[in-house]
């Protein structure tokens, strides 16, 4: 376990992964950076980090590994900025949902000191912000982390531990796996929750009950964030879109005509699959 990690960013991943890192054994020093002076005075005084800075260079200079938990659109550039001021071998990650399109453009940088692996915990909330930070967000939670050729055997494991340290269950992909998967379970769902919202009327929303809520919970989510995770993974949910829209017209045929043990069918094999996906509360 790296003695000392620099997190970027202490929205609700970076603050929740500060509080978790506190339970870690062994315990890192965690250094906290934001842009915002208020942010890291108040997760100084909340015990979400040990120390923070307004400063990259001071946060990064002496990290062994550093956490950039920014939003996607921001992974690339800092990684380069990164292998400007850390020390040789430091090791960097990401939280970022999608991955491709990352690893792209920071394979064009031809990095001197940093060794990146990417990664992605399937943890999260509507919610953001520190203060919805919580220490058991990435317990039991799933978390990619990206196999390449070129990939640093001892930066890989070194991510992988940070991860497991959390409680989280390590899962070692592609990046083109990754996108795919991440297409199918996690924006897509997005993508259908904004659009039956966007799709019903004000009159019936003023009715919406536990099951429409539940259903549409992650529409809520900050739309700046997850603009650039949707247009980045864009072939992907293209595909997933189409699949999706051809369960949907199945279902309006077997509704046309009254097939109700067509209808059966689909309902009983939906309840199946979902029990077995079916996770305790945390």
């Amino acid at each position: 376990m790296p003695r000392k990690i620099a997190i970027i960013g202490l929205g609700l991943m970076g603050g929740s992964l500060g509080l978790a890192l506190k339970r870690a054994k062994p315990r890192p020093r965690v250094i906290g950076i934001s842009r915002s002076k208020s942010k890291v005075r108040n997760a100084v005084r909340l015990g979400i980090i040990a120390e923070g800075t307004t400063s990259l260079a001071s946060g990064v200079r002496s990290a062994d590994l550093v956490v950039i938990a920014t939003p996607v659109h921001t992974v690339a550039a800092l990684v380069a900025v990164i292998d400007r001021l850390a020390k040789p071998g430091t090791v960097v990650t990401d939280v970022g949902s999608t991955k491709s399109e990352i690893l792209k453009t920071i394979h064009g940088k031809k990095l001197k000191n940093v060794l990146f692996v990417g990664s992605h915990p399937m943890a999260g909330s509507h919610q953001t912000g520190f203060a919805a930070a919580r220490a058991n967000l990435y317990k039991d939670a799933c978390v990619f982390v990206i196999r390449e050729s070129a990939a640093d055997k001892r930066a890989l494991a070194n991510v992988a531990k940070l991860w497991r340290s959390v409680g989280g269950r390590v899962e070692t992909v592609t990046a083109r796996a990754h996108d795919q998967i991440a297409a199918a379970i996690s924006q897509l769902p997005h993508l259908v929750a904004i659009s039956l919202v966007n799709s019903v009327s004000s009159r019936s929303l003023r009715f919406a009950g536990n099951g429409f809520q539940d259903t549409t919970r992650v529409a809520q989510g900050d739309p700046h964030l997850w603009v650039d995770i949707i247009r980045t993974n864009r072939r992907n949910l293209v595909r997933e879109i189409n699949k999706f829209s051809r369960k949907l017209v199945h279902l309006a045929k077997i509704l046309k005509n009254d097939q109700k043990g067509k209808l059966l069918a689909e309902l009983a094999r939906a309840k199946r699959i979902r029990s077995r996906i079916q996770k305790p509360e945390k």
